[in-house]
């Protein structure tokens, strides 16, 4: 019977095809980890897991089998973004690449990493103080070595998003949170058409620890009001979520405020369909 088992195998793989699979997307990780978990990750787990595994479907795996673990299989679906990391055998890899490239282009690539996976020239340079010249030269090594491509004429992107997360995550949190701060001021006083409000509000968010409490909360609710405009319900809830998060923060005497943003977050929810959250 082995000996039978191993001829159809044979025959089978002979007329078989290798289909390239490119990465994941949020969508297609929040489905696997749903097969995988019994559970669907909201929209704000389900980047993070896509960002922390590259999309590549043996890390989501990885990742949802280390959160189960850490937290429980029961408290998956609770679990906030921030609980999410690159798994350890990916992480050490990706480290020793990077640690092969110069110290200036490292020191770049982790400002880049903090803008996201993919970033404006433009404002890379003037977060990191550099003429374009020099900044094409210090990332040029990243660029040789594949860890960085030319997206367009004014963006690069990370070649791999696990590149980003371990520059990110290898920051000392006071550096990354004054990082995103600088990076939330000078994206609101862009003049050339290009602000994009939930790109703004991430960057308050991540910079809360920093103070201005109330301005995180303005940019959050913005920017789950712009995206109800656009119907992106998903996107709308992390926004109004990270405003009441803000507002609690804030430990201002507003219980009104409170209750509007309570009430804009749970509307957000209903409407992406997640009625469990909103009750």
């Amino acid at each position: 019977l082995e000996a039978v088992g191993k001829m159809m195998a044979t025959q089978l793989l002979r007329h078989a095809q290798t289909v390239a699979l490119g990465p994941f997307d949020r969508d297609d990780v929040a489905a696997l980890v749903e097969t995988a978990s019994g559970r669907r990750p909201n929209a704000g787990l389900a980047e993070a897991i896509r960002r922390a595994s590259g999309g590549v479907p043996l890390f989501v795996q990885e990742v949802v089998r280390t959160l189960e673990l850490e937290h429980g299989a029961n408290k998956f679906d609770a679990l906030p973004p921030g609980a999410v990391r690159v798994p350890d055998l990916a992480r050490d890899l990706l480290r020793e690449r990077v640690r092969r490239l110069p110290a200036r282009t490292i020191e770049v690539l982790s400002h880049a990493a903090v803008l996201g996976e993919h970033f404006d020239l433009a404002l890379l340079a003037a977060r990191v103080e550099l003429e374009p010249d020099g900044l094409l030269e210090h990332l040029e090594p990243a660029t040789h070595d594949g860890q960085l491509e030319v997206e367009g004429p004014h963006t690069y992107r990370f070649a791999h998003s696990m590149f980003q997360s371990v520059l990110y995550d290898d920051l000392p949190p006071r550096q990354r949170v004054a990082i995103h701060r600088k990076a939330a001021i000078l994206l609101e006083a862009r003049i050339d058409g290009t602000r994009r409000g939930g790109e703004i509000a991430r960057h308050y968010y991540l910079s809360l620890p920093a103070g201005r409490h109330s301005d995180v909360m303005q940019k959050a609710r913005a920017a789950g009001e712009e995206a109800n405009r656009l119907f992106a319900f998903e996107d709308a809830a992390l926004y109004f979520g990270w405003a009441v998060e803000a507002h609690v923060f804030a430990g201002e005497s507003d219980p009104r405020g409170h209750t509007e943003l309570l009430l804009s977050l749970a509307k957000a929810q209903r409407s992406a369909g997640r009625t469990a959250d909103a009750d």
